[in-house]
Parts: C-alpha cells; sequence; structure tokens
C-alpha cells in the first residue's frame, strides 16, 4: 500500500453531530471484496488504504458512525 499510486484514510466520525469517534471497530470492504478490519486512531482517522487505481468501498461500523470524509487527500505517486 506505501506504494500504491493513490492513498487515503477515512473519517469516522459521529452520525448526529459528526464529530470524530476515537477507537471506533470498523471493517473497510474494498471494490474486490475484501474486507479489511480496523480500530479508529484518537482523532476517527481509518487505516491508509493503497490502490493502484479509484475504486469504490464500503465502510461498516457501530450504529450511530459513519464515514463521510477523507482524512488524507488523494495523491498523484508516491513520494
Amino acid at each position: 500500500a506505501s506504494f500504491a499510486p493513490y492513498r487515503l484514510a477515512l473519517s469516522i466520525v459521529s452520525s448526529s453531530d459528526l464529530t470524530p469517534k476515537p477507537l471506533t471497530t470498523y471493517v473497510i470492504v474494498r471494490g474486490d471484496g475484501r474486507q479489511e478490519p480496523g480500530v479508529s486512531d484518537e482523532h476517527g482517522h481509518t487505516h491508509h488504504l493503497g490502490a493502484e487505481d479509484y475504486e469504490v468501498v464500503k465502510v461498516f461500523a457501530e450504529e450511530g458512525v459513519t464515514s463521510v470524509d477523507r482524512s488524507t487527500k488523494w495523491i498523484d505517486a508516491a513520494p
């Protein structure tokens, strides 16, 4: 993932007031069906996803939690 041209992390937030949800268990389902479980960090961010091409992902977390924002911007190439 560190050499993938596209990288991002998502923010896990409260559905009601959009505040960050630290230490929340989640599962990211990648475009090809792979499942990547994790726990959000102290700022509510997921682990970084790396991909060769743009892809649609789904995020599942506990009730009352959503993921709506990227915490990092897409980059064109690895540094």
